[in-house]
């Protein structure tokens, strides 16, 4: 692993932190009322797809099952998307694939 890939994981995992911090045992009904938290954890999403973004082509080539396209892409439709941001599509992103990368990316990190 280069080592600004282990800086970009790091952003990565912060984010994931962060989000994980901002949403505690809140519920699906109260993130859908509290535009705060969206905002909050959609711009935490958005530095997961930019720092995915900076990753290595090596790192990408070597660590194949991370979803590195659609993390980008959730970052681009983040940005570009101002009114059209689903935030079912966040929650989900959120409860389902978050977990799962952050599990991923640690065990990365630690073999580094």
């Amino acid at each position: 692993m280069e080592k600004n890939d282990d800086l970009y994981i790091g952003h990565i995992l912060e984010a994931i932190g962060k989000i994980e911090g901002y949403l505690g045992q809140t519920s699906r009904d109260d993130f859908f009322r509290n535009n705060l938290l969206i905002d909050g954890v959609a711009r935490e999403l958005g530095i997961i797809g930019e720092a995915t973004n900076c990753l290595s082509q090596s790192f990408k080539e070597e660590h194949t099952k991370i979803p590195y396209r659609p993390m980008i892409a959730m970052r681009n439709y983040l940005i570009h998307e101002y009114f059209g941001v689903d935030d079912e599509v966040v929650w989900k992103t959120c409860k389902e694939d978050l977990p799962k990368l952050k599990v991923t990316l640690s065990i990365f990190r630690s073999e580094g």
